[in-house]
């Protein structure tokens, strides 16, 4: 293949991709469908099929896709800080300003998750002609060991500075690190996105969303710090 043909091949499943994170953004996954992508890309449907194998294919690389995009940023932001304290903090910041600087790209991210991160990576859809299950953990397809390369590569980079955070005195040397790691991922999207239980309790109590976030940024920085360590 050319070099020509190979950028016209990845700009065409960019393309794509633009159209379905577009579609699922405003429709959901299961709004989302392959021969609308199709027609909205122009492409012929045995076209998307030769970049895609199926709706599981796209969607996971779509979600690698932003995933890549968020933590190519973090790396960047937090480059420039001194300290490992001051990274996690500027990593959870890049998270809460893609949100609001693309709640578009945030709206495809938030509806992949509630699919691609169910119980068992599972998502079992159904019909009058029965149960189809899906199942994202399929790693034959490049697009999907592209995303579990992508999840592995962003707790990989928060590892590396809590580690550092240990290193410094900052980060609680008890910590049983990936768990944690996990555990603040999973809260700070919780906070981000609450599920519809957790709104209807937030709305019961009367509690603010926004100061809900609030409480659990502060509890996850608390969370991590040694006892005696003042705030850096």
């Amino acid at each position: 293949m050319s070099e020509r043909m190979a950028r016209r091949k990845k700009e065409r499943r960019n393309e794509i991709m633009d159209v379905a994170e577009k579609m699922i953004a405003q429709k959901g996954v299961q709004g989302m469908t392959m021969k609308e992508v199709a027609e909205k890309a122009d492409v012929a449907t045995g076209t998307l099929y030769v970049y895609f194998k199926n709706k599981n294919s796209l969607c996971a690389a779509v979600n690698a896709r932003i995933n890549r995009q968020m933590r190519v940023i973090m790396e960047e932001e937090s480059a420039s800080c001194l300290n490992a304290c001051k990274k996690i903090k500027a990593t959870i910041d890049v998270v809460l300003k893609f949100k609001e600087k693309h709640p578009d790209k945030w709206s495809a991210f938030k509806e992949l998750l509630l699919v691609h991160y169910d119980t068992g990576n599972i998502n079992v859809t159904c019909s009058d002609n029965g149960c189809n299950i899906n199942d994202f953990q399929d790693i034959s397809d490049e697009n999907i060991r592209d995303l579990l390369i992508e999840d592995k590569k962003m707790s990989q980079l928060m590892e590396d500075i809590y580690k550092r955070g240990i290193q410094e005195g900052c980060i609680n040397s008890e910590l049983d690190l990936l768990p944690t790691i996990l555990f603040m991922r999973m809260s700070l999207f919780t906070a981000l996105e609450p599920i519809p239980y957790a709104q209807r309790i937030l709305k019961a109590e009367n509690i603010d969303p926004e100061h809900f976030l609030e409480v659990v940024l502060d509890l996850m920085r608390r969370a991590v710090r040694p006892q005696s360590a003042e705030e850096k």
